[in-house]
């Protein structure tokens, strides 16, 4: 804890990694995990086999999905939705089919954001962006 500081007004590191260290670490930890998806797999989600082994995690991630869909249709129109750490883009499709609005996915780990864009390149209004919002 002692070498962090106070940059521009957010707790940081200064020798923090670099973007392409954290992407490898994180794919490397995702894998490990099992949550590095098929696309047939990413094109079901957030519904997966009960066999699977992230079932009930996926159980509850439906559950949120529905009440955020159900709470922006009762709050008025929303025109551009910005999904930060969107990942495999099952949550930004879910919102981009569910609701009149443009979304848009960004996320810093490039092998889930090429899976996104290719299962999902056919929702007209929504997109995937390559960024680290850690950088301005």
């Amino acid at each position: 804890m002692n070498n962090l500081k106070v940059i521009n007004g957010f707790l940081s590191q200064p020798d923090a990694m670099t973007v392409d260290s954290f992407r490898e670490l994180y794919v490397a930890l995702r894998l490990k995990e099992g949550r590095i998806y098929t696309e047939k797999e990413i094109s079901n989600l957030p519904v997966t086999p009960s066999s699977h082994l992230h079932h009930n995690e996926w159980l509850i991630r439906k559950r949120s999905c529905n009440k955020l869909l159900k709470y922006i249709e009762k709050h008025g129109h929303i025109q551009n939705i910005l999904d930060v750490g969107c990942g495999n883009g099952w949550l930004s499709a879910q919102l981009a089919t569910g609701v009149e609005a443009n979304v848009t996915g960004i996320d810093v780990n490039t092998v889930e954001l090429e899976q996104a864009r290719k299962v999902f390149r056919t929702i007209h209004n929504l997109k995937f962006l390559e960024g680290d919002i850690r950088s301005g």
